[in-house]
């Protein structure tokens, strides 16, 4: 083709597409209008200026979040004591060499003595599908 044909098809086309554009942009008013003030995408209601309204369900989130932020922090620093007793309480502490292996039973018995970390359970450790 000719440049000048694909020129005024391009305007053509473009042109086109503005009336479109402005077609859809008079029935979202429209709908915006019947439907009352305008939302955001989680649902709280937008005021003149575009700024969210805070609401309380907002709130609940941010006070959900926070909340659970800190169980997890308590939860970690119990375990850090709980695991910070045991070893402070291990008999291999007080031994001259503690990383060498046990050379009796007896011996193996004395450094084992002490409160174990029980291991939990391996369908509360993993999280994802189990594999076959």
């Amino acid at each position: 083709m000719y440049p000048y044909i694909m020129q005024s098809l391009a305007a053509e086309r473009a042109r086109d597409m503005r009336k479109q554009a402005a077609a859809a942009r008079r029935v979202r008013m429209a709908r915006r209008d019947r439907r009352g003030p305008a939302r955001s995408r989680d649902g709280a209601s937008m005021t003149r200026t575009g700024r969210r309204q805070r609401g309380w369900r907002q709130l609940a989130l941010v006070v959900r979040q926070l909340s659970r932020r800190i169980a997890a922090v308590v939860a970690e620093c119990q375990y850090a004591q709980r695991r910070a007793a045991v070893l402070y309480a291990s008999p291999d502490r007080y031994l001259p060499n503690p990383g060498r292996a046990p050379e009796t039973y007896q011996e193996f018995l004395f450094r084992t003595s002490g409160p174990l970390m029980h291991e939990t359970a391996a369908a509360s450790r993993s999280t994802a599908p189990a594999v076959r």
